[in-house]
């Protein structure tokens, strides 16, 4: 077992007759855990642990980030601190929760008479991506207002510090 997988083995597991998984001992999880930052550290046993008592750290932490970006401003828009929570929110659950593709129901191929194709509403990915407009709607604004002001930001400066735990997280595991 190698890379993330270690940390999934350690949440809870369905009875499941066809796999048995190996089990690395939870000491060395944790001493893998304890090289990597702190937030990275929460935001992989909420994750993959599924330790959901960790959320409201992670919402924090996420939350700390974007108060600090500079958002584009106009005269009719301005982020206040419910924007902020809001987009903390949304960042968590793009990442917590990927939808998977209803087209493939996951797969990435679609089969069609016999033959194998490249599902074209995924890309092959398996996970379709929450379009703008339902960002800007669960954010509360115009869904041009979103993509003129705030989209950049949200994806270069929130949506990248959750990949970079995200990158902590498989470079600690990537030994195991």
């Amino acid at each position: 077992m190698a890379g993330l997988e270690v940390m999934a083995s350690l949440a809870p597991k369905s009875s499941s007759i066809f796999r048995v998984r190996d089990k690395v001992p939870w000491q060395i999880v944790c001493m893998a855990l304890a090289k990597i930052s702190k937030e990275a550290s929460m935001y992989g046993r909420l994750k993959y642990s599924l330790e959901y008592s960790y959320h409201r750290k992670v919402r924090s932490a996420v939350l700390k980030h974007v108060m600090e970006v500079r958002w584009k401003t106009t005269a009719k828009w301005k982020p206040d601190k419910d924007f902020c929570i809001k987009v903390a929110d949304l960042a968590l659950k793009e990442s917590l929760d990927p939808q998977c593709c209803p087209k493939c129901s996951g797969r990435g191929n679609i089969i069609i008479d016999d033959t194998l194709h490249t599902c074209a509403l995924c890309l092959g990915v398996g996970i379709k991506s929450m379009h703008d407009s339902i960002r800007a709607d669960y954010l509360g604004v115009h869904r041009h207002t979103f993509r003129k002001n705030i989209r950049h930001h949200y994806f270069r400066e929130v949506m990248s510090v959750i990949r970079d735990w995200e990158d902590e997280l498989v470079l600690a595991f990537k030994r195991m």
